[in-house]
């Protein structure tokens, strides 16, 4: 190695000497930096998880609830055809099984919060249910509140009133759950489903087209 080379050689190692120790001294900045940024990736990374977690914890609420009031419905759509059995022989409904009113607590807490996470069908469904709802109490509280009621013909109107509420709400939380209407819902299949004597079913179709006739038909006391 001649002389020039050799002084090359020197120069060489000065300068990586001198930028090592540039280097060195970022290295603790650049690790705090790294370091923040993965806390915060990891942070972000848990919040989002835990929101998720939150999220589908309250669409399983509001789930739950729709299902609780489908369970309810099929209840009362079966102690409406009891009573229509009993108005069609014009003998006055004595006895029941009926909830006094109707709510949907979890849906009411929690929907509002996350009901961008379900369909443009579904939102439209739980508007109508909610409205339903409250047609439910209402006749409900008709219903109850009948004990002095002399009218069976006003009665029987009740009656048929809160079945059409009951039955429709049935059929909406039914597509809610699914997340889509099908067809094969049709007019009795509900009863059938849930049993009812096709005799009574047959006295709540009476009660329809009595109130429809204005009382021509059976002429309930009125």
């Amino acid at each position: 190695m001649d002389v020039d080379s050799f002084y090359q050689c020197l120069s060489f190692i000065e300068v990586a000497a001198k930028n090592g120790g540039e280097i060195n001294k970022f290295l603790p900045v650049v690790g705090t930096l790294l370091g923040t940024t993965v806390g915060f990736g990891l942070n972000q990374l848990m919040s989002w998880l835990k929101d998720g977690k939150a999220r589908k914890n309250k669409r399983d609420c509001c789930y739950e609830d729709c299902q609780e009031l489908k369970h309810v419905c099929e209840e009362a759509i079966r102690q409406m055809s009891v009573f229509a059995g009993s108005l069609v022989e014009k003998v006055r409904p004595t006895s029941h099984f009926l909830q006094a009113s109707v709510t949907l607590p979890l849906l009411d807490k929690y929907y509002p919060d996350i009901a961008h996470t379900f369909s443009v069908d579904q939102r439209y469904w739980i508007k109508i249910i909610q409205r339903l709802v409250n047609e439910i109490n209402e006749g409900l509280g008709l219903l109850l509140a009948s004990d002095d009621e002399k009218s069976l013909f006003r009665i029987s109107k009740y009656v048929i009133n809160l079945e059409v509420a009951l039955t429709e709400a049935h059929k909406l939380c039914a597509y809610f759950d699914k997340g889509a209407a099908f067809s094969d819902y049709v007019g009795e299949r509900i009863y059938e489903e849930l049993g009812v004597n096709r005799e009574l079913v047959l006295a709540l179709e009476m009660l329809r087209d009595n109130a429809a006739r204005n009382n021509t038909i059976l002429g309930l006391p009125s």
